[in-house]
């Protein structure tokens, strides 16, 4: 089966092949029936055809379905879901419409009042518009339904559509299995590549919000972290360290390496795209797992003599007088403004950084870099 660049871009084809791929196991009769499926609805979605999208959302509880809210001027929302989901949109704009006196924030909302009276009876009001302006596209029932239904609305978004050209704030499938597709079978560190392949299509097409973001970073990390062992030793290898467990703080995604006789903590904060580490300085934690303030001033205190001991060095206190300040120790030696990403995946990657203040590369793994920070506290 062949697509031309109007229904796929040849730049997002081999990304999207990935994240089907990581889908279906792969599973080639998942993946025939993926194509086969796709291909209908984009058919019947640029025609607005009617012996394959059906008007209204009334299915089966169990059966899953990707839908289309319509009004004259064409398609503004699209989304997957199950039950009264596509209704749902409706019965949230009119109750908005009322609390808010007739104002409305939401394009979303402001697209589907326009479409009906709402001032007539709400049931009345809710029916004809599931008839005039739904269409839904039944994909099947349980795992495989979502699944299908997850590579449908992503079509329909990514490839047919976009978030600025919908009201669609973001490309939806925040909450899909909580990401389970991206853990299993193919795991993150047993396939790094396809793994990042697929995560970055999926974050460059799809605008996720920041804690959908956030999840999918912790899945990442958690999948990058059991492969990562001999990463994780030569860590707990450097004197007086001991490596944390993974945590989720908003948006971020870490691991401490804290330091016995030091007031400071290496915070690892993972890429949701790549097997990679970005490096902070943080104040060491007190006995309540906290950055409290004793622990605070003695941390800028070590940075201050840091900066006393090492005439070049230009360090830059972030967030200074705040209850966890950090550091930057590190820029890309080929980037200034970029900070490095060290390999989680293999000790034999090594990086090109700079102090900030020096024009000296230093070519340091993650442990390497780890230790030569540590090494200028101690000394100072």
């Amino acid at each position: 089966m062949v697509w031309d660049h109007e229904t796929i871009s040849q730049k997002s084809s081999p990304d999207m092949g990935n994240v089907l791929v990581l889908l279906s196991g792969p599973d080639l009769v998942v993946v025939e029936t993926a194509l086969s499926m796709t291909k209908q609805l984009i058919d019947g979605y640029r025609t607005g055809s009617t012996n394959q999208w059906v008007p209204g959302c009334r299915w089966a509880p169990d059966q899953y379905y990707v839908y289309q809210h319509r009004d004259e001027a064409g398609v503004f929302y699209v989304g997957k879901g199950v039950r009264d989901r596509a209704a749902d949109h409706v019965k949230k704009a009119l109750a908005a419409w009322k609390a808010d006196g007739g104002r409305l924030s939401s394009r979303k909302h402001q697209r589907i009042i326009g479409a009906l009276t709402p001032e007539e009876d709400y049931e009345a009001s809710l029916d004809r518009y599931q008839s005039a302006n739904i269409l839904s596209y039944p994909i099947g029932t349980g795992r495989m339904g979502e699944m299908m239904c997850f590579l449908a609305e992503d079509v329909l978004i990514t490839h047919l559509n976009s978030v600025f050209e919908l009201t669609n704030e973001t490309g939806g499938n925040n909450r899909s299995w909580g990401y389970a597709w991206l853990t299993q079978p193919y795991q993150s560190h047993t396939v790094p590549e396809r793994w990042g392949r697929a995560a970055n299509y999926f974050l460059r097409h799809r605008r996720l919000s920041s804690d959908a973001k956030a999840n999918l970073t912790e899945i990442r990390a958690t999948n990058l972290l059991a492969g990562a062992t001999s990463v994780l030793s030569a860590l707990a290898s450097i004197h007086g360290a001991q490596v944390g467990s993974l945590k989720k703080r908003g948006q971020d995604v870490f691991v401490d390496l804290s330091f016995d006789q030091l007031p400071i903590r290496m915070q690892l904060l993972f890429s949701v795209k790549n097997p990679t580490v970005k490096l902070n300085l943080r104040p060491a934690l007190d006995e309540n797992g906290l950055p409290g303030k004793a622990r605070t001033v003695e941390f800028e205190r070590a940075v201050e003599n840091v900066l006393s001991a090492n005439q070049s060095l230009n360090w830059n206190l972030c967030l200074k007088g705040a209850q966890d300040p950090y550091v930057k120790p590190f820029r890309d030696a080929a980037r200034m403004n970029t900070d490095p990403a060290f390999s989680m995946h293999d000790l034999a990657d090594r990086y090109d950084v700079v102090l900030p203040g020096s024009d000296e590369i230093l070519s340091f793994n993650v442990s390497e870099a780890a230790e030569y920070v540590r090494s200028l506290f101690v000394r100072s």
